[in-house]
């Protein structure tokens, strides 16, 4: 059996205290707490609370941009196609965490807009 990263634990931990408690009332104390690791843990891999839920929103929107920047005008469709085609296949590598954020992200409105 492979051991979870400091990373994974932080974000079972944190879905886990959003799912009993709701995402306002849990705190980063909390969700290290739960996983047994410590505030700078924390911060060494997350900005804030919202970072894990988006672990890697800002990669994966650089990866796009950055198909959709080596287009030209004729392979604009194949471009977008390829960019689709990414994040499709990053929710689907994420399986079970990407249906509890969208289910999360569903009821607290304020992480709609992210």
């Amino acid at each position: 059996m492979t051991k979870s990263s400091a990373r994974e634990r932080l974000a079972v931990a944190a879905f886990a205290l959003f799912d009993e408690r709701g995402y306002e009332q849990t705190t980063v104390e909390d969700i290290t707490e739960r996983a047994g690791l410590g505030r700078t843990t924390f911060f060494r891999y997350y900005r804030s609370k919202d970072d894990v839920i988006f672990p890697d929103h800002d990669r994966l929107l650089e990866q796009i941009a950055e198909r959709l920047r080596t287009s030209s005008h004729s392979t604009a469709l194949a471009a977008v196609s390829d960019a689709v085609r990414l994040v499709l296949l990053h929710y689907i590598s994420e399986g079970d965490l990407a249906r509890r954020r969208y289910a999360l992200t569903s009821r607290v409105p304020a992480l709609r807009d992210r």
